[in-house]
């Protein structure tokens, strides 16, 4: 019997070669994409063993759909995304929001892979003493950046490697971005450099 995995990020780089390795292994995979003209999807459409859901990361339905009977959830989206000014505040944060009440009422999920960017801080909140000097040259203007720590932060809270309470410094300048998932917070590191004039490389 296979076992099924449901990804997000397909059309990328690196979701094509996680398909091909996937098939290769006997993997069976849905996926979500938004158009089947992205990247090289129209070539694989009458593949065995891969079902593509048409819609977006904002509907709850096609999530669902997705994820239905999955034994593995993967998320590659980092490279399917808008970058820097066209980044959506809160895109991933919010997504998340509504993927962790599914995938925990499929209850054959049994793995989440995540593929975070190299800058994201890690599950216990370390961040790579490199990656603090990229940051603090581009975090404060980087919607990105900030929703992929947001993102790591409540993945570790799930799994619980880290506490929900945060401490009474830090902000939540996030909550107000993104409208709702008030759970989601920033790091209080997020706050440093605000008011610096340094630019996203």
């Amino acid at each position: 019997m296979h076992s099924d995995i449901a990804l997000f990020g397909a059309s990328g780089k690196t979701g094509n070669e996680f398909i091909r390795l996937a098939f290769n292994a006997g993997y069976f995979v849905r996926a979500l994409i938004h158009d089947l003209k992205a990247g090289n999807m129209h070539e694989l459409v009458n593949q065995d063993g891969l079902l593509f859901v048409t819609g977006t990361l904002e509907n709850e339905h096609k999530l669902q759909e997705t994820v239905r009977d999955a034994d593995y959830v993967v998320c590659l989206l980092g490279e399917t995304l808008p970058t820097k000014q066209k980044y959506p505040v809160g895109c991933m944060t919010s997504f998340l929001g509504k993927l962790y009440p599914i995938m925990k009422r499929e209850r054959s999920v049994s793995v989440f892979l995540y593929q975070a960017t190299s800058l994201a801080a890690d599950v216990h909140g370390n961040t790579p003493v490199f990656s603090k000097v990229l940051k603090a040259v581009a975090h404060r203007r980087n919607h990105f950046l900030r929703d992929q720590d947001a993102v790591i932060r409540q993945i570790a809270i799930e799994h619980g490697l880290a506490s929900a309470v945060t401490t009474t410094k830090s902000k939540t300048k996030a909550n107000k971005e993104n409208g709702k998932n008030n759970d989601l917070k920033y790091d209080e590191s997020d706050e440093e450099h605000e008011d610096g004039k340094e630019t996203p490389s």
